[in-house]
């Protein structure tokens, strides 16, 4: 995965809120990457600010009522840029934001990851593939010591016949 390739991102939202869209912003966009690049910042931003808020993995489940979304995952933000990993890779999900309450305004952006995503379930497969084979080497060679072992008794049983 290269994200310093400019070309694998894709701006999905931009936009300045403020009252009361600082708190609980469900971004209108439905989003599918699992790698998202959030920048946050704000007008009156101090020096010993960082957080520039929270995020929230939404996803509908069609429990209890269609239009309920379920937090799926929930990650604090800095102010300026963030590149967030989501654990599930989701065909769907949405955003909801929550920015400090002492924030007068809030600046978002937000980039999808087009690029190739490593998928960790499948490295974790891979691996596993590949022990399995080395078990299975492992078994052969034990059969095979075993079977030359049975050859070489064989040998001395049949030099001690001959006299040798």
């Amino acid at each position: 995965m290269d994200l310093s390739s400019s070309s694998d991102w894709n701006l999905t939202f931009e936009q300045t809120l403020s009252g009361s869209d600082l708190n609980g912003f469900l971004v209108p966009n439905n989003f599918s990457s699992q790698v998202l690049a959030i920048y946050i910042s704000t007008s009156a931003s101090k020096p010993t600010w960082y957080t520039g808020g929270y995020v929230n993995q939404l996803v509908s489940t069609g429990l209890v009522s269609d239009n309920l979304n379920w937090n799926c995952f929930y990650q604090r933000l800095l102010l300026g840029g963030n590149i967030v990993f989501f654990p599930n890779n989701l065909s769907s999900y949405q955003l909801q934001f929550n920015f400090p309450i002492w924030f007068p305004n809030a600046f978002l952006s937000i980039w999808s990851y087009t690029g190739q995503v490593v998928n960790s379930d499948s490295i974790i497969g891979q691996i596993n593939s590949t022990i399995q084979d080395i078990l299975t080497l492992t078994n052969n060679v034990a059969a095979i010591a075993q079977q030359i072992a049975n050859i070489i008794t064989i040998i001395n049983a049949i030099r001690a016949i001959v006299g040798a």
